[in-house]
Order: C-alpha cells, then sequence, then structure tokens
C-alpha cells in the first residue's frame, strides 16, 4: 500500500469504491451517516428480528421509501456488514 493511500486511510478518509448502502462522501472524503438511509436500516433490522423474511422486508422498503435493495445488499445490512 503506498504511503499516500496509507496516510488517507489512517485520517479515516474513504479509498473508493462503491460507497456502503447507510453512508455517504462528505466534502473532506470521508464517510459519514446517511440519516435517511440509517433509518432505512434500522427498520429493516427491527423486521428481521421480528422474524419478517428478507424478501417482505425488501418489498415493504420499497413500498415506503421507494428504495430498491438487492436480497444480498439487504442481507449485509440486517446482518451489520454493509
Amino acid at each position: 500500500m503506498s504511503q499516500t493511500k496509507r496516510d488517507q486511510r489512517q485520517r479515516g478518509r474513504y479509498l473508493g469504491g462503491k460507497v456502503p448502502f447507510g453512508f455517504r462522501v462528505d466534502e473532506d472524503g470521508g464517510l459519514v451517516q446517511d440519516a435517511q438511509e440509517q433509518a432505512i436500516i434500522a427498520q429493516a433490522r427491527d423486521m428481521r428480528a421480528g422474524g419478517a423474511m428478507l424478501r417482505k422486508i425488501q418489498a415493504a422498503i420499497e413500498a415506503q421509501h421507494g428504495c430498491r435493495l438487492s436480497l444480498d445488499a439487504l442481507h449485509r445490512v440486517v446482518k451489520g456488514t454493509a
């Protein structure tokens, strides 16, 4: 890893790639939470904790928020690995 990337990582800068759902890149190049997407994540986790299947969660999020997540992305979100 180059010195530049190492320095940027230590400063919490976003180094590229797809921005994870629930976050956005701020003016300083760091990842910060997106309040609207974090609310969707909280809803998905609550529904999953209540026993809802991923497809039902996916349909509810799309109907209520107009946000379409793949089942893989939704699974990562509810597991906390996104």
